[in-house]
């Protein structure tokens, strides 16, 4: 399997080479900070995924998605909720 395709500015992991992205860097923490929804929560997704084998996890400003050699599942942290897309 062709691996991820790593940004040279900020080592962030893409599925296909040159993808259209941002190279802002927001940590996993800045999703949670003030905000209802623990991140004990997203920790179990993580596990429920990681299950069934490796996969890449990539935080952006808007949304946390997960990723083998494709983006297959995310995440929106909202005040009072989670919404999860596949």
């Amino acid at each position: 399997m062709r691996p991820l395709w790593t940004c040279p500015r900020r080592g962030k992991s893409y599925v296909t080479r040159n993808m259209w992205h941002s190279c802002v860097v927001i940590p996993r923490s800045a999703h949670f900070d003030g905000r209802p929804p623990r991140p004990e929560l997203y920790d179990a997704v993580l596990s429920f995924l990681r299950a069934d084998g490796p996969i890449t996890v990539s935080v952006s400003k808007t949304r946390i998605e997960f990723l083998t050699r494709a983006r297959f599942a995310g995440i929106r942290v909202r005040r009072d909720y989670v919404a999860a897309r596949a």
